[in-house]
């Protein structure tokens, strides 16, 4: 038998229904960004030279205990240093050549470097670099973007 108040009730717990289905629609959608982040891949420092500026070129050795990588980078301090180019050797004994052309200042970094193909081993990587006035040291991080 139908009453008016019966009716507001089902249309009350209908109301309830549809708030609690859209909570848990919000709440799920957050939920799938969450694990995005904890995978989210970080940048690991695979090695520092300390090059000196009376020299042209330095190698920076890595090995395969530090796992895949996907990107790497360059990040200077101490002196200003000309770097014209790397080059990134792989465990498989590949090779991969960045022209950079760039002085970096003390404390900037290079762009982001894609790796070619899928996550690589690094085994070292070859700068060469131009001498500079004044001479001195400058410290060269290379940084890697790890999955």
């Amino acid at each position: 038998m139908w009453s008016p108040r019966a009716s507001t009730r089902n249309n009350m717990g209908l109301k309830m229904n549809r708030r609690t289905l859209l909570a848990g629609f919000a709440a799920a959608s957050a939920a799938a960004f969450l694990p995005v982040q904890a995978f989210a891949a970080t940048w690991v420092n695979l090695g520092s030279k300390s090059v000196s500026l009376l020299a042209d070129h330095d190698t920076i050795r890595v090995g395969a205990g530090a796992g895949l990588f996907t990107d790497i980078r360059l990040k200077v301090t101490g002196n200003t240093v000309f770097i014209h180019s790397m080059k990134v050797t792989f465990s498989s004994g590949a090779t991969h050549s960045v022209n950079l052309r760039f002085a970096f200042l003390p404390g900037t970094s290079s762009r982001v470097i894609n790796l070619p193909g899928a996550a690589r081993l690094i085994r070292k990587v070859d700068l060469v670099y131009s001498k500079l006035l004044g001479g001195g040291t400058a410290t060269v991080t290379l940084q890697g973007r790890k999955l």
